[in-house]
C-alpha cells in the first residue's frame, strides 16, 4: 500500500496565532477520525505553523487534504504571504513506499 505524505507550512498574523492554533487542532483531531491520516506532527516555529501528515489509500476517497486546504483558503486574511513565493501556504508532497 502507497502512502502519502504532506508538509504544510503557513504563518498566522502575529494576532490571529493563538486562534488559528486553537482552531487548527479542532480540525485536526476531527481529520483524524476519519481514518485517511495514519500520523502527523504540528510544530510551531517561530511564527510558522508546520504540519507534516502520512496518509493512507483512504485518503482517495475521504480527501481530507482538500478539506483542509479549503479550510487554511478560507483563512487567508489570517495568514502571511511567503514572501520568497507570494503564497500563503506552502505544501510539499512525497511518496512513502
Amino acid at each position: 500500500m502507497e502512502r502519502v505524505i504532506k508538509t504544510i507550512r503557513f504563518r498566522p498574523k502575529k494576532k490571529y496565532l493563538s486562534n488559528i492554533v486553537d482552531q487548527f487542532e479542532i480540525v485536526t483531531e476531527k481529520a483524524m477520525q476519519k481514518g485517511s491520516v495514519d500520523s502527523y506532527f504540528t510544530a510551531i516555529l517561530d511564527d510558522e505553523i508546520l504540519y507534516i501528515g502520512i496518509f493512507n489509500s483512504n485518503e482517495d476517497s475521504i480527501d481530507i487534504i482538500s478539506k483542509g486546504m479549503q479550510w487554511l483558503d478560507s483563512r487567508q486574511n489570517f495568514l502571511e504571504v511567503f514572501s520568497e513565493s507570494g503564497k500563503y501556504v506552502l505544501v510539499e508532497t512525497g511518496i512513502i513506499g
